[in-house]
């Protein structure tokens, strides 16, 4: 017994025993050190009497189903030092039983978890602090973007002669882009990691989101001069899935199956049933993976060939995000290469196939025959523009008043409320972060202060986030644009608003 005692008091680690009622019996020294207490004040204390008041509920039930002879187990909480400091300790209690099975007392081997947990919420905070870092930079990004592609459309728009000029413009559209990806993938990769995206999931045709995001990579396809080649099945393959995160997946693919094959090379997308499952392969005859390379391909970060120039690079994170999305969909998105120059790269995405019934092609095209209808003719409108950065809202102003329309500006918020008098417009474009009045309030006071009670509302901001849109519903904006905003879908608001030419 006293080689007992020496062992358990020279333990690195605290063990403490109680009797059934929760009172201390026995404390080596460690279990002294953690709680900063003696011996001999231990044994005037009860486990309850240790616990924090925050766990103390916690703490009672399992103590006490333990000793009407539950099973062992393991506590983790913070625990009241005698000096009153909180410490975080893990307790591992046992019951102590004896010939015929019933617990005589219990035992419990304590590890002072403190410094662990610290760490553990260090780097939480030090994550939320990276994710609201690369929010706040995608919208500073994304601000002077909005006037760069305001400012190239409008210079395609006055028709220049010169062919220098058309060369420049074109330029500037390309770069814009491609840095609006850039921040778009950025944005993204911050809300998976805060768990803030939610799929808008629909019933769709695999075939109609390969050519939407053939749309959106052509111009990177044709740039190059890719033979492209597609094949998908005749009839519609239909999967529960978020058409414009599918769409972003595949364009994603696509953009990089351009970048890493050489001029002239071969494209192929292939759309096939497998099991239960629909296989989306994008082949190409790129440079390929090299071997080493290949398992990392979708980590964070990773570059695939860091001996490319750095202009055909990206973030590397555009694949980490592709298969996160991809993932969300219940699917999986792998890589597979030989890693022989030229005989190129593919990449499957598999998807399980929606069981549902198809919505016949009679239904569904009498559905978009009727919203046409609803659609109002172009004509001269009403609409009043309030950003607080100068150079967007004038750009955007202009693009407006070339096609026609009657447009107003302000600077702030309560600029463009006071802007509402003898105005009486029937679209405003208002940006969220402006002075004086916010975005949010000055759309309540639009909403309240308007006599056209159909006007149309629209939110044009750097933040993207859901919560956001959420905000942006219920201050009374009937939509939101996310800058820099695509000039074509803000025509098609226009277009849809209805028809009430101006005076």
């Amino acid at each position: 017994n006293e080689r007992l005692r020496m062992l358990v008091n020279q333990s690195n680690a605290g063990i403490v025993e109680y009797d059934l009622q929760g009172r201390i019996t026995r404390a080596n020294q460690h279990y002294c050190q953690i709680t900063a207490y003696s011996e001999a004040e231990l044994l005037q204390k009860t486990v309850h009497e240790i616990a924090h008041p925050d766990h103390l509920r916690e703490s009672a039930e399992q103590f006490n189903r333990l000793v009407a002879g539950g099973a062992d187990y393991v506590l983790e909480q913070r625990t009241l030092r005698k000096d009153d400091a909180e410490v975080w300790v893990s307790h591992s209690f046992a019951g102590m039983r004896d010939a015929d099975g019933h617990v005589r007392s219990i035992m419990a081997v304590a590890l002072d978890v403190t410094v662990r947990r610290d760490a553990e919420q260090a780097q939480r905070q030090a994550d939320a602090r990276k994710d609201e870092f690369l929010a706040i930079l995608a919208h500073e990004l994304r601000n002077p973007l909005a006037p760069i592609r305001n400012a190239a459309q409008i210079m395609h728009l006055v028709d220049p002669q010169q062919a220098q000029l058309k060369s420049a413009i074109s330029v500037i559209e390309r770069q814009a882009r491609h840095l609006t990806r850039l921040v778009d993938d950025l944005l993204d990769i911050s809300r998976i990691n805060m768990g803030k995206i939610d799929l808008r999931t629909e019933r769709i045709d695999v075939g109609s989101v390969v050519l939407s995001a053939l749309e959106t990579s052509q111009p990177a396809i044709d740039a190059a001069h890719h033979r492209l080649v597609i094949s998908v099945p005749e009839d519609p393959v239909f999967v529960q899935a978020d058409a414009v995160r599918l769409a972003q997946v595949l364009s994603n693919l696509l953009n990089n199956a351009a970048k890493y094959t050489e001029h002239g090379g071969h494209i192929q997308v292939t759309a096939q049933r497998q099991a239960g499952k629909v296989a989306i392969s994008i082949k190409d005859t790129g440079v390929g993976i090299e071997p080493q390379m290949l398992p990392h391909v979708f980590q964070m970060f990773v570059q695939v060939d860091r001996s490319l120039e750095r202009s055909r690079s990206g973030l590397g994170i555009g694949l980490a995000l592709a298969q996160r999305i991809v993932e969300m969909h219940g699917g999986t998105l792998e890589a597979h290469s030989s890693g022989v120059a030229g005989a190129g790269s593919e990449f499957i995405v598999r998807l399980p196939i929606s069981r549902e019934q198809a919505q016949s092609p009679a239904s569904s095209g009498a559905a978009v025959e009727d919203a046409s209808k609803g659609r109002a003719a172009n004509g001269k409108r009403r609409i009043l523009v309030a950003d607080d950065n100068e150079d967007s809202v004038e750009s955007l102003a202009m693009l407006l008043s070339i096609d026609g329309n009657e447009v107003r500006t302000a600077l702030d918020g309560r600029a463009a409320v006071d802007a509402m008098s003898g105005f009486d417009p029937e679209l405003v474009v208002l940006d969220l972060g402006m002075p004086k009045l916010n975005g949010y309030d000055a759309a309540r006071e639009i909403r309240k202060r308007s006599p056209n009670k159909d006007i149309v509302l629209i939110a044009l901001t750097g933040w993207g986030q859901e919560d956001v849109k959420r905000r942006c519903e219920e201050a009374g904006f009937n939509g939101h644009l996310v800058k820099p905003a695509d000039y074509a879908a803000l025509k098609r608001l226009i277009a849809d608003l209805p028809h009430a030419p101006s005076a």
